[in-house]
């Protein structure tokens, strides 16, 4: 599990914030005891992306699922960790990954890869945190 971030929580304020050099995404769990905070950069939206695979499909009992790519140091359990359950699991795009979720309400989280990165979900992002270029390349 990625490590714990300092006592105060890291939020932005407003969409034109999110135009900043570095933009905070916050997800949380539907119980809300899973807090993930993912650090972006400006050149983010190109790590924007769907799948559409049966695996994903199935996990998510969704059509498909969007996610962001994240490298691992640009990921951590804000609050949580000790609710977080892994699923070992596999997608046609990324091998055999490991699949996070609350232990508490079964809320889907991110997707550990094999490669060393994270695609973290789309579903339980705080909407306020997501830039409009990424929204733009998810909705398309």
């Amino acid at each position: 599990v990625g490590s714990r971030t300092s006592g105060r929580k890291t939020s932005i304020s407003s969409r034109e914030d999110c135009d900043m050099a570095a933009t905070v995404l916050q997800s949380t769990c539907h119980c809300r005891r899973v807090v993930i905070n993912t650090t972006l950069s400006r050149d983010s939206a190109d790590d924007a992306l769907k799948c559409q695979c049966c695996h994903c499909r199935r996990h998510h009992t969704s059509a498909f699922v969007c996610f962001i790519r994240a490298s691992k140091s640009r990921v951590s359990v804000y609050q949580g960790s000790e609710s977080i359950v892994k699923v070992a699991s596999s997608c046609k795009r990324e091998g055999n990954v490991a699949r996070w979720c609350c232990s508490s309400c079964s809320s889907k989280l991110l997707t550990e890869c094999d490669g060393g990165s994270y695609l973290v979900n789309l579903g339980p992002m705080i909407e306020d945190t997501i830039p409009q270029q990424i929204a733009a390349k998810w909705r398309g």
